[in-house]
C-alpha cells in the first residue's frame, strides 16, 4: 500500500469514526429526552454503536491498524441499522434511509472494492422486514422521524465535506511530487550535459596551464632581455588567473553531474538538519553568534539529505564569509511553520545587498568573492535544487540585513513505521 493511500485513509476512519461517534450518541439521548426508554428495548444500543466508534477514533489514531476499524466500523454500523430498522416502524419507519450511507461509508474507509459487498447486504438487510413483519415494532413520532433525516443529511454532508478536503490535499500531493519530478528529470539532463563539457573543457584548459608554466621556464633563459620578458610573465600570469576562472566555472559544471546523481527521497526532520551544519561547521563559524529558534514542532520533509544539507550548510557559510570583516557578528536563524509549508529565514548581521547585486543573484555562476575563494553551490543551483524538492529560496529585500527565505512542503502526507 502507498504511504499517502495509508495515510489518506488514517485520517478518514479517525475523522469519520468521531463524527458517527457523535451523531449516533446524540441520537440516543434526544431518543430518551423525547420519548423514553421504554418506546424501545433497544435504545441502549445507540449509545453502545456511538462509545465504540468514538473510541475507535482513539484506538485506530494510536496503532494506525486502519484494516481491523474500519471493517468494525462499518459492521457494527450496518448491525445498529438493521436492529433499530425492526424497532422504528420497519420499512416505514425513517432509520431504513441509513442503509444508504453504509455503502458510502465503507467506499470512504475501506475502499471501493467493498462498496458492492456492502451494498448488497444492505439490500438484503433492508428486505428483512418484509419476510418477519411480526418482528417490526411501531414508527418513531414525527419529532423524531424529523431529527434523523437531519442528522442523516448531515452526516452525508460531513462526508462529501471530508471527500473534498482530501481530494484537494491530494491534488497538491500530485502536484508536489509532479515538480520534484521534472526538476528532477531536468537537473538528470543538466547532469549529463555538463558532465560531458567539463570533461571537453577540463582537457584543453590543462594543456594550456602546461604551455604557460613551460613558457614560464624557459623565458628567464632565452635571449629575450627587460620589458619584453616582463611582458611574457604577465601574459603567463593573465593566462594562469583565466584558466583557474575557468576551471572554477567547470567545477561548478560539475556539482549539476553531483546533484543528478543524489541519493534516494527520504522524510528528514527539519530543524535538525539545521542544528546538524551548525554543529559540523563550528571552527568556520567559532567566531560568530549563531542564534536557532527553538522550533520544537518536529515537522519533517521529504527530500535528498545530502543535497539539502549542501544548500543549508551554502547559506549559512556565505553569511559567514560575507560577514567575517564586520564588527558585529551573527547568524541568525528562525525556523516556522506556515499552514502546510515549513519557512526558515536566514539573516545576518551585513547590510542588505544593493539592488544590482540582488537582481543577479540567482543567476548561473554569478558570485560576489574574489576568484581564490572557494564557491560553494552558487545559489542559483541552490534554488533549483530546493525547487526540485517543491520548496522555493529567495532574497528577502525588505529586511534591514541580509535575508533569505527558504521553505518547503511539509512532509505530512507520509507514514513511517506502517504496521
Amino acid at each position: 500500500m502507498m504511504l499517502q493511500e495509508h495515510n489518506r485513509r488514517l485520517k478518514l476512519i479517525s475523522t469519520m469514526a468521531l463524527v458517527l461517534g457523535g451523531l449516533v450518541s446524540f441520537m440516543g439521548v434526544l431518543r430518551h429526552i423525547i420519548e423514553g426508554t421504554h418506546a424501545s428495548p433497544t435504545i441502549y444500543l445507540l449509545h453502545f454503536s456511538g462509545l465504540f466508534f468514538i473510541a475507535s477514533h482513539f484506538y485506530v489514531k494510536k496503532t494506525k491498524r486502519i484494516k481491523l476499524v474500519s471493517f468494525l466500523l462499518v459492521f457494527v454500523g450496518f448491525i445498529t441499522v438493521v436492529i433499530r430498522v425492526f424497532n422504528t416502524g420497519g420499512l416505514s419507519g425513517m432509520p431504513i434511509a441509513w442503509y444508504i450511507g453504509i455503502p458510502s461509508i465503507a467506499a470512504f474507509v475501506q475502499g471501493h472494492k467493498w462498496v458492492l459487498p456492502w451494498a448488497i447486504l444492505c439490500v438484503l438487510g433492508a428486505s428483512l422486514p418484509l419476510f418477519y413483519p411480526e418482528l417490526v415494532l411501531g414508527a418513531h413520532s414525527p419529532v423524531v422521524n424529523y431529527i434523523v433525516l437531519s442528522l442523516l443529511i448531515l452526516t452525508v454532508s460531513s462526508m462529501m465535506w471530508i471527500f473534498e478536503k482530501q481530494r484537494l490535499q491530494n491534488e497538491s500531493i500530485i502536484k508536489n511530487q509532479t515538480s520534484k519530478l521534472i526538476h528532477s528529470e531536468k537537473l538528470l539532463s543538466i547532469g549529463a550535459l555538463a558532465g560531458g563539457m567539463a570533461h571537453e573543457i577540463n582537457n584543453p584548459l590543462a594543456i594550456i596551464k602546461g604551455y604557460s608554466d613551460s613558457l614560464r621556464k624557459i623565458v628567464p633563459q632565452s635571449h629575450l632581455e627587460g620589458e619584453a620578458v616582463t611582458k611574457i610573465i604577465r601574459s603567463c600570469e593573465k593566462i594562469d588567473e583565466n584558466v583557474k576562472r575557468i576551471s572554477n566555472i567547470t567545477k561548478n559544471l560539475l556539482i549539476f553531474t553531483r546533484v543528478s546523481e543524489a541519493q534516494n527521497y527520504t522524510v528528514m526532520p527539519f530543524a535538525n538538519m539545521f542544528r546538524n551544519i551548525i554543529e559540523s561547521n563550528s571552527t568556520q563559524l567559532k567566531n560568530i553568534h549563531i542564534s536557532l529558534n527553538d522550533f520544537s514542532q518536529n515537522e519533517k520533509i521529504s527530500c535528498k539529505p545530502d543535497l539539502i544539507n549542501q544548500v543549508i550548510s551554502n547559506l549559512i557559510l556565505n553569511a559567514a564569509e560575507s560577514i567575517k570583516d564586520l564588527q558585529e557578528k551573527w547568524i541568525k536563524i528562525e525556523i516556522r511553520k506556515k499552514e502546510n509549508r515549513i519557512e526558515t529565514l536566514v539573516t545576518d548581521s551585513g547590510p542588505r545587498l544593493s539592488e544590482d547585486i540582488s537582481n543577479r543573484l540567482f543567476e548561473p555562476f554569478f558570485t560576489t568573492k574574489s576568484l581564490g575563494s572557494e564557491k560553494g553551490l552558487g545559489l542559483s543551483l541552490c534554488r533549483s535544487i530546493v525547487q526540485m524538492h517543491g520548496g522555493d529560496l529567495k532574497y528577502i529585500p525588505e529586511s534591514v540585513n541580509t535575508q533569505f527565505l527558504i521553505s518547503f512542503p511539509i512532509a505530512q502526507n507520509l507514514i513511517e513505521n506502517i504496521p
